[in-house]
């Protein structure tokens, strides 16, 4: 419990401090979790060195372009991306070659998968961090906040009083109970929160509760079906007594994009 505690500790300040820092210090620290998060993917299907490495470099890609599409000027963007489409196409085939033979068309699927399951929600936050060439870090703490909140709240009242499974058959351990008592959680926190700073007590905030309570839900579900497919308890060990990135950022995973297209559609609302 007390490697539990201090691992936890160190990843809250990291996961709260490094925003704190600025937009670069934010993209550098997504960037190396979206890396470690990919390598930990490919483990699961046994990739070799070699194509284990470029393939997460190729997962990387989508966070790298869309945080520097949004500190260039839009006429700009054409001419990266007109460059940036035969890299990811190289890529993907030095992929093929770096496979051996051995089942490629699985290999490649697998590296397509994570580019879209990984790389392209990781890729949401220079969005979400800065709107309109402007540094906004709040929106990402606070999806960070409701999102922990869910999975604790949801873990807890779980175990003192869940009784009926949500999906037995991806992660029996999971109840509706908890699950509601997440949901409900992540409203309450917005309350308290929005009692000391208003401008959090919006109609945006109470979406974007709802979206971290459901959608972390999912994501953790989601997960769970991959480890159980894969027949392992955690993705990885980088976090002494929690598993891999992949394990702590099941819920993310799944957030950023609704979470994204949640902050493009309130204003039209």
């Amino acid at each position: 419990m007390s490697t539990r505690i201090v691992s936890a500790l160190i990843f809250g300040i990291l996961m709260i401090g490094v925003p704190l820092l600025g937009y670069y210090p934010t993209i550098l620290l997504y960037l190396c979790i979206t890396f470690g998060a990919a390598r930990e993917w490919f483990r699961l299907e046994s990739f070799q060195t070699s194509l284990m490495w470029s393939s997460s470099l190729l997962i990387t890609l989508p966070l790298v372009t869309v945080s520097w599409l949004q500190t260039i000027p839009s006429k700009e963007v054409e001419q990266y991306l007109l460059f940036l489409i035969p890299v990811i196409f190289f890529l993907f085939l030095i992929g093929i070659l770096l496979s051996k033979g051995d089942q490629p068309i699985r290999k490649v699927g697998h590296i397509a998968a994570g580019w879209i399951y990984i790389g392209f929600s990781f890729a949401c936050i220079p969005a979400l961090i800065l709107p309109e060439y402007e540094y906004q870090p709040q929106i990402l703490l606070g999806i960070l906040l409701l999102t922990w909140s869910n999975d604790s709240l949801a873990y807890f009242i779980g175990s003192a009083i869940g009784k009926n499974p949500l999906f037995k058959a991806v992660s029996p351990n999971k109840t509706l109970e908890g699950s509601f008592g997440g949901i409900i959680g992540t409203f309450i926190i917005i309350w308290i929160i929005g009692l000391w700073i208003p401008k959090y007590f919006t109609p945006f905030w109470w979406g974007m509760a709802l979206i971290c309570a459901v959608f972390g839900t999912l994501g953790d579900l989601v997960e769970s079906m991959f480890k159980r497919h894969y027949q392992v308890k955690d993705t990885g060990n980088i976090m002494p007594g929690h598993g891999g990135l992949l394990d702590r950022f099941d819920a993310m995973i799944l957030i950023l994009p609704f979470a994204t297209i949640w902050k493009i559609l309130y204003p039209l609302l």
